[in-house]
């Protein structure tokens, strides 16, 4: 799950060019509004589909500055976040505790900075759900084996996310950090409608 990723260096020319044929028009605040917006419409649907071992799927997203605080792996809920450059790209979308402003670039969203010479904005969306299967260590428990349905797991919800985004017309730097699964889009669409469709849910 992974070897059909474009490799590190593609994946970081992919993100130089989207960030150069996607200039900012807008303050960070409008555009980080407007990408917060499209994360509560894409999660209003989770909250109708039932539940992991017959729990409720509900979450909360919260407006964090990292400069304050990074450590949220208090939380018992699984967690997904989406980071953005100072001026409002959004660089990652991705699960787990991983979150932050790193400066190395053996991390790809870092290397996608570096290379703009931009930098890390301080604002986060942090996104915390339960009633999906928990995550254990090295990820044991994200693929979507045994579930009821695909959304109670955590690597669907991510991708659900990030491709939601991106059909919004808005670019991911590190485009392909929430690809869990190999699909186009339209087979992605088809896949997650099924499921909302089966559930007579509108989305």
């Amino acid at each position: 799950m992974g070897t059909w990723k474009p490799n590190r260096e593609e994946r970081v020319k992919i993100g130089i060019e989207a960030f150069k044929n996607h200039p900012i028009d807008k303050s960070f605040n409008e555009y980080y509004l407007e990408v917060r917006k499209h994360v509560e419409t894409c999660l209003k649907p989770l909250s109708e589909l039932p539940g992991y071992e017959a729990s409720n799927i509900e979450y909360r997203i919260l407006d964090v500055d990292l400069s304050k605080q990074k450590d949220f792996t208090t939380k018992v809920e699984e967690c997904i976040f989406v980071q953005f450059t100072e001026d409002g790209h959004v660089v990652v979308i991705g699960a787990g505790h991983d979150y932050g402003m790193p400066t190395s670039n053996k991390y790809i969203g870092a290397n996608i900075i570096n290379k703009l010479g931009n930098k890390w904005s301080k604002n986060a969306i942090l996104i915390f759900i339960t009633g999906i299967r928990q995550v254990g260590s090295r990820g044991k428990g994200s693929g979507i084996e045994g579930l009821e349905h695909k959304f109670q797991s955590r690597n669907i919800i991510e991708m659900y996310i990030g491709e939601y985004i991106l059909k919004q017309g808005i670019p991911i730097l590190d485009k392909y950090s929430h690809k869990n699964y190999k699909r186009t889009p339209d087979e992605w669409d088809d896949e997650t409608g099924k499921i909302f469709n089966y559930y007579n849910i509108n989305n």
